[in-house]
């Protein structure tokens, strides 16, 4: 009995310390779920790219004529659907000091529905100091573009040249007098994260080829309509700090290889106009 019992406690002994057997049980471990984790992986990319389409969302009727033909925009070989609300606040701020836009600068948000980020556009955010935060256009993963506010209103997008998270890029540029594109779902959280976990971050950029498409065509009609140059295209990131670099380069990089223009740096000073305004 007592033979049978030493047997049994060296027998566990050797397989706790036996490395070469407790690599083994993982490895079958893992080939059992392997099929598991695929079929999640399917799922969850099909969810992100349903969550950022535009074909099963119907806001209200009345939003589609809520504005003047002349403040919808129109890009040719593209419908854009018109979600702006009547009477939403935007940027109260941004709006009363509206100037010209002077740039044009591309943004990327998570996966999730776009009428819902259109709706937080038109909406205040208590937990954010009362404004309102949004942009002029969304375009979807499937390359589906949304107006989410007329063209003679601002939304806020960018910060003011006066907090230290902006660079010393395009300072003459604030949000009543920029423009903002958002690609939806291009900051990919879920099936990219971070080498250290943080939700709130990406771990680089992800853009269709559908809402590349959408954005250079969206673009080249902007630039025509406010006869914007090239460099007048930032990305997010070229503009503040707290923001990944990358958040935008995809689309700037596209639309300035058009016309030769450097992609611009952080350490190099674009534009020397201080604005004056806050947003």
């Amino acid at each position: 009995m007592s033979q049978r019992g030493d047997s049994k406690d060296s027998d566990a002994l050797s397989e706790r310390f036996d490395p070469s057997g407790r690599l083994a049980r993982a490895a079958a471990t893992f080939a059992c779920f392997a099929p598991t984790f695929a079929v999640v992986a399917l799922l969850a990319t099909s969810y992100l790219g349903e969550r950022a389409r535009l074909s099963d969302e119907t806001p209200p009727e009345t939003w589609a004529t809520s504005a003047d033909a002349s403040q919808r925009m129109t890009v040719a070989g593209h419908a854009i659907q018109y979600w702006g609300k009547p009477g939403a606040r935007y940027s109260n701020y941004a709006s009363r000091g509206a100037k010209p836009p002077r740039g044009i600068v591309v943004h990327f948000t998570r996966a999730a529905p776009v009428l819902a980020m259109v709706k937080y556009g038109h909406a205040r955010d208590f937990s954010r100091g009362g404004a309102s935060f949004g942009y002029h256009f969304y375009i979807g993963r499937d390359g589906q573009i949304v107006q989410g506010a007329p063209l003679n209103k601002r939304t806020n997008h960018i910060k003011s040249t006066k907090r230290r998270e902006r660079t010393r890029i395009a300072r003459h540029l604030w949000s009543g007098n920029a423009i903002g594109i958002s690609l939806v779902g291009a900051c990919d959280t879920l099936l990219r994260p971070n080498r250290i976990w943080r939700p709130t971050n990406c771990s680089g950029e992800f853009v269709t080829a559908a809402q590349l498409g959408a954005g250079l065509a969206l673009i080249k009609a902007l630039q025509a309509r406010y006869r914007l140059p090239c460099h007048a295209v930032f990305g997010h990131g070229d503009l503040q700090t707290d923001r990944a670099t990358f958040e935008g380069a995809t689309l700037r990089d596209r639309v300035r290889a058009g016309c030769s223009v450097p992609a611009p740096s952080r350490r190099r000073m674009v534009g020397t106009e201080t604005a004056q305004k806050d947003s």
